[in-house]
């Protein structure tokens, strides 16, 4: 349920390191389905089976190649993108060994499964991706099954932008394997 603030409140959105701190100490757990996205705690849709089977076939598909390469798979885990976001992809490839402690702050390719949160992955988190400098973003279109592919990242948006149906999609990162669309949505059934 959305929230409208009254214009007479004050609101002071939540950074990254207070996001930290939150999680930290209990305040937000795991059972709370929520990501911070541009100073907001916004919350996350459930995962239908389509969404979580559409997952874990990327992840296996990512991962089998990930064992040599030069990358490693995070499915739905957060990415630290200050000064005010930590969103979590469904699947984001990123560097091997870590970056640092922590949760990584680049990823090669962010993808978003998106079955009801079409508005939010080609809108607020398409924005954050390229303004972070994630080289490619995926939000993989359930209803319409499409892959909207975002590359070329600039702090004003992606400027490279497709919709592909069908053939084989493949991430610029040298060693990632190719996706074949029409598998890919086979899953669905």
């Amino acid at each position: 349920m959305a929230i409208t603030a009254d214009p007479r409140i004050t609101i002071h959105p939540i950074d990254v390191e207070h996001y930290e701190l939150m999680v930290e100490r209990g305040v937000l757990g795991e059972d709370d389905h929520v990501e911070l996205l541009k100073g907001m705690l916004a919350e996350k849709a459930a995962h239908d089976p389509d969404h979580a089977n559409l997952i874990a076939w990327l992840s296996e598909e990512f991962t089998i190649r990930a064992r040599a390469g030069e990358y490693a798979v995070r499915p739905q885990l957060p990415m630290r993108l200050p000064p005010a976001s930590m969103p979590e992809p469904d699947l984001a490839l990123v560097a091997r060994p870590p970056e640092r402690r922590g949760h990584p702050g680049h990823a090669w390719l962010a993808i978003e499964v998106s079955v009801t949160s079409h508005a939010t992955d080609l809108g607020v988190k398409a924005e954050l991706y390229a303004a972070a400098e994630i080289d490619e973003l995926w939000v993989v279109d359930v209803p319409t099954r499409t892959v909207h592919v975002h590359r070329t990242p600039t702090p004003a948006g992606y400027t490279d932008v497709s919709a592909v149906t069908a053939g084989e999609l493949r991430c610029s990162l040298p060693g990632a394997p190719a996706v074949d669309v029409g598998a890919l949505f086979g899953v669905l059934g």
